[in-house]
């Protein structure tokens, strides 16, 4: 969605993976997730209480029941309990 001139997006149970060919993999299940992004530089996004599991060679295969990934833009910064809304799905930055 869009509010203002910044684009919006929440989610509940979404799910997120990063691979480096077969030699490491990260995956976070049924997180609820929160993004603001607007001008270069100001993208916020967050992924919070979801499953971590990773398998890197080496080193094993990991698993984590409590996770938050957050990253923000050069030139975003959010405070903790904003809140942002697509519809009636809602999502607070932590």
């Amino acid at each position: 969605a869009k509010t203002g001139t910044d684009i919006v997006a929440v989610g509940s149970n979404v799910t997120a993976a990063l691979s480096a060919g077969t030699s490491a993999s990260l995956r976070l299940s049924n997180a609820s997730f929160g993004l603001r992004s607007g001008a270069a530089g100001t993208t916020a996004f967050e992924l919070a209480n979801g499953t971590l599991t990773a398998n890197v060679d080496g080193l094993g295969n990991l698993k984590a029941t409590s996770v938050a990934v957050q990253y923000t833009g050069a030139s975003a910064s959010v405070t903790a309990g904003t809140k942002v809304s697509v519809g009636s799905q809602s999502y607070t930055f932590s």
